[in-house]
């Protein structure tokens, strides 16, 4: 996962975390439940080869990157219960009030650029809605990884900061 000078590089990091199967059945879980929980979820990834291989997985789910056609997005976006899309173009202003979900599938830091980043990924599930469910956002940590921990908590300390409630582990039988 090192560059040339023997710096991380997160692309690398990226890929290296979504062609792990291990991590991608535990995201898989998170997305089944919270589907068996009737949640609309827009679940995002830096690579769009991770979200289309999801994608794969999950028959109905629709996906969105930047090989999508302008003229398609808005269509995809509002055409499944699990919508998979790339940060760049998930972060974008597109509106379907009804998404309540959001799984941040691969790690990122909360400053300056990301933050934004972020904020808006996180807002694609604020918009209000009557009856919608209350908003949850699932980062998935990789303990093992220094850069990707100090990721993850730099999202989570974000997340404090805007006065959003942090659950650190998740207890689905009591949800």
């Amino acid at each position: 996962m090192l560059d040339r000078g023997g710096q991380l590089s997160i692309g690398r990091l990226h890929k290296t975390l979504a062609e792990n199967e291990d991590r991608n059945s535990l995201i898989q879980e998170i997305i089944d439940q919270c589907l068996r929980r009737g949640r609309t979820v827009y679940a995002l990834s830096h690579g769009p080869e991770h979200i289309e291989g999801l994608h794969k997985k999950n028959p109905g789910s629709t996906v969105i990157h930047g090989g999508t056609k302008s003229e398609d997005r808005l269509e995809r976006l509002n055409g499944s219960s699990l919508v998979f899309a790339s940060i760049g173009v998930g972060a974008a202003a597109y509106n379907r009030k009804d998404l309540d979900t959001l799984i941040l599938l691969t790690p990122f830091a909360a400053r300056s650029h990301s933050a934004i980043i972020y904020q808006q990924s996180v807002g694609r599930i604020l918009r209000a809605m009557p009856g919608k469910k209350d908003p949850w956002v699932f980062l998935v940590l990789d303990k093992s990884i220094d850069s990707c921990k100090g990721m993850i908590h730099s999202l989570m300390r974000e997340s404090q900061r805007r006065g959003y409630r942090v659950i650190t582990r998740w207890d689905w039988n009591s949800m």
